[in-house]
């Protein structure tokens, strides 16, 4: 991503659990003797990771930074020999603003629009690199722009 980060940038760094299978990780990636062989979708192979930072500013850079990383996989950067995974960093959001986000991206879709992106925690939605972006708060805001 071309940033200079250390240690102490971050508070806090863990894994995320998968929320579509009730096994553990490392249970997915090696299943016990004698049990069902292991389907794993290629995107839940690797844990999720949370990162929280010490300062706003370093999160604002590392989150613009993501751009470089686009087109990187995890073979890229040496975390797997075999799979082709593809880095995604994106903002934590509420359960409330998830929702919204997945209602944005479908009318997005409909609705020919070029562009969806968050930013501390806001969505926003723009039709071209002309128009103006729209804060999308709630889902009146959404059914204002159909």
């Amino acid at each position: 991503m071309g940033l200079n980060f250390s240690e102490k940038d971050i508070s806090i760094s863990h894994r995320l659990p998968s929320n579509t299978q009730k096994q553990s990780y490392s249970s997915r990636l090696r299943p016990r003797e004698g049990s069902a062989p292991n389907k794993v979708n290629p995107a839940n192979r690797f844990a999720k990771v949370i990162v929280k930072f010490v300062r706003r500013e370093t999160k604002e850079q590392f989150y613009h930074g993501r751009k470089h990383v686009k087109k990187k996989s995890t073979k890229d950067i040496g975390l797997s020999q075999f799979s082709d995974n593809g880095i995604f960093v994106s903002e934590s959001l509420t359960s409330k603003n998830k929702l919204l986000f997945k209602d944005c991206l479908k009318f997005k879709k409909e609705s020919n629009y070029k562009y969806i992106w968050t930013q501390n925690g806001r969505i926003y939605l723009r039709k071209d690199k002309d128009c103006p972006a729209r804060i999308i708060l709630n889902q009146q805001d959404l059914n204002g722009m159909r």
